[in-house]
């Protein structure tokens, strides 16, 4: 089982620049992330007893926003390009910690997170 942990990202008072979707394996604590949610919101540092990135293949592209994506960023699907990024990362075991889809644009200025969603994957 997996948790999935979506993450919008945006300016500080302005439209969101990122959308984060991170699945994550739901093993001890992080099993009942879905239900108690992430308490301190704090993205630098991983969730409690979550294992540690050590090494990770990442791929991006120019691609067109889902609907889905584009609504979540406040923006019109049709032709617009961002920046999507892939990403599966693994521990120093070699074992799966964490697989990551990101779409973006490029501003600048400080940035604030929400995490929109925290939910069980099958």
């Amino acid at each position: 089982m997996l948790v999935a942990i979506d993450r919008v990202r945006s300016i500080v008072g302005r439209m969101p620049i990122s959308l984060e979707r991170s699945r994550i394996p739901a093993v001890g604590p992080l099993r009942e992330l879905p239900e108690r949610g992430q308490v301190d919101h704090n993205l630098r540092q991983p969730p409690v007893d979550r294992a540690v990135p050590e090494v990770g293949e990442e791929w991006a592209e120019l691609a067109r926003l889902t609907h889905e994506d584009a609504e979540l960023l406040g923006r019109e699907a049709r032709g617009r390009r961002f920046l999507r990024t892939r990403r599966l990362s693994r521990d120093i075991n070699g074992q799966f910690v964490e697989v990551r889809g990101k779409a973006c644009s490029t501003p600048t200025g400080s940035a604030c997170t929400c995490i929109r969603a925290v939910t069980p994957v099958a």
